[in-house]
């Protein structure tokens, strides 16, 4: 007899349908049933809605957990930004390092307040010796000034002694 088969129409109401066929051999029968397409795609329809709902609502979720997280990351950054233009800025180096963590960012924090510490030391240690190097000039310039007026008073007794000298020399030639 005939074949089955599936089909897409309009039927007489002016409706999308999809109609089914298939034959009954033993009487000669065909059996035809058909369905609007909007009732047989309405649990796919709604399954789709439910999709697209639910992928929202994980997006959703997904930036609030990706603004959470970023805020506890970006805090520790813009602190210890913050403390680091500080320190460049020549401020104070005994300052109150808040990051105590344990990741990547604790390590960075870590070594700042190390690098931090190790400055201060080094100036200490240059405004020490700053401090004896403007002691030493002090005394070198003292020292100068005594070393010029003993030569002035050497130079004086030079003159002296050499005019004493060829005073009397003169007298006895005759000049």
């Amino acid at each position: 007899m005939g074949t089955t088969g599936t089909f897409r129409f309009i039927d007489y109401s002016g409706q999308a349908v999809i109609a089914t066929y298939r034959p009954i051999e033993p009487v000669g029968w065909g059996l035809v049933v058909k369905q609007a397409e909007t009732e047989a795609f309405a649990p796919i329809d709604e399954l789709a809605r439910r999709f697209v709902l639910l992928a929202a609502l994980v997006l959703l979720m997904i930036a609030v957990l990706a603004l959470f997280l970023a805020r506890i990351l970006i805090r520790p950054i813009g602190a210890l930004v913050q403390t680091t233009q500080s320190l460049a800025a020549g401020g104070d180096l005994d300052i109150s390092w808040q990051i105590k963590r344990h990741d990547e960012l604790g390590a960075i924090s870590t070594s700042f307040q190390q690098m931090a510490t190790a400055l201060a030391q080094c100036r200490q240690e240059t405004q020490y010796l700053s401090d004896a190097l403007q002691r030493q000039t002090a005394e070198l310039e003292s020292t100068y000034s005594e070393l010029r007026q003993a030569d002035q008073l050497k130079d004086s007794f030079v003159r002296n002694i050499t005019h004493e000298l060829r005073t009397p020399v003169t007298a006895l030639t005759g000049f």
